[in-house]
């Protein structure tokens, strides 16, 4: 499980990456919540099979107190599917 979280978080840091180089990241609220996922998304990367809970935790505090659950959901329209 844990190579597949890698593997889909490095995707998705390359994404994030891109978006925050491209005029999305023009946006003054967009901006900000692609740098706090860049952000949790490199720590995803950064496990080792051998991290331990604490790492994990940490992960889990940023998420919470960044909301960047609650911002990403808030981002996307209801009803969006992937790709359209």
């Amino acid at each position: 499980m844990d190579a597949q979280l890698g593997s889909w978080a490095r995707e998705l840091l390359s994404n994030t990456r891109l978006l925050l180089d491209s005029p999305v990241a023009n946006d003054p609220q967009r901006r900000p919540l692609l740098e706090d996922l860049e952000l949790v998304l490199v720590q995803i990367v950064q496990l080792s099979p051998g991290s331990t809970p604490q790492d994990r935790e940490l992960i889990e505090k940023t998420l919470q107190q960044d909301h960047v659950m609650t911002r990403l959901r808030t981002a996307i329209p209801a009803g969006s599917q992937r790709g359209s």
